[in-house]
């Protein structure tokens, strides 16, 4: 999908948002990475009112085609060199891409959202990166975007039928030994090593 991007639209765009938003200097410190979501014995479950908690200013990439992790990149690039401390939020299915990068310095996010992947809360712009792509390509290789949407959709689906069925194993293993399990003595023992921990701090 990456040869029918407009790659100096998408780089202007990006960088407007660099030049907007992160002016200054951070006070450092580390980066942290942080799932903000996942497939479960549930469905796909999406923590963003972790976003909206830690930062009032959201930019919702509306992205149905993985365009938004080069514009992330170079977002995280551009905060790292400011000095200003990232929570950078990897795709699960895809844990070497970033899919939301937050800036809590800043109040500033940057969200993903898809279908599966729905961001509805409040949004200080929604940027609509499918729009990156001339609709000539898209009607080129339309047959086979869909077929490819098709497989993700079932393997994915495969996964999630796996983890339910993980989570029936769980909980016909926990039926048997839960009853036997001496709870008072397991606070007992998670008490004195918390009291261990301390005693080295």
């Amino acid at each position: 999908m990456s040869a029918g991007v407009d790659g100096g639209k998408l780089l202007r765009r990006t960088d407007g948002i660099i030049g907007r938003e992160l002016r200054g200097k951070g006070s450092g410190g580390a980066d942290s990475l942080r799932f903000l979501g996942s497939l479960t014995c549930l469905g796909p479950v999406w923590r963003f009112d972790s976003v909206t908690a830690l930062c009032p200013k959201v930019y919702q990439l509306q992205d149905s085609f993985g365009l938004a992790v080069p514009m992330l990149e170079r977002l995280h690039i551009a905060a790292r060199a400011r000095n200003y401390r990232s929570i950078v939020c990897p795709d699960p299915e895809h844990p070497d891409r970033i899919q939301h990068l937050l800036l809590p310095e800043l109040g500033v996010a940057f969200v993903t959202s898809r279908e599966g992947m729905a961001y509805s809360g409040p949004a200080y712009r929604r940027i609509r990166l499918d729009a990156m792509v001339p609709s000539t390509y898209y009607k080129q290789y339309k047959t086979r975007l869909k077929f490819v949407r098709r497989v993700e959709d079932a393997l994915r689906e495969e996964g999630l039928e796996a983890l339910r069925e993980a989570k029936k194993a769980h909980d016909a293993l926990e039926a048997v030994y839960l009853p036997h399990v001496d709870f008072a003595g397991v606070d007992v023992c998670t008490a004195k090593e918390l009291e261990r921990i301390k005693s080295y701090l």
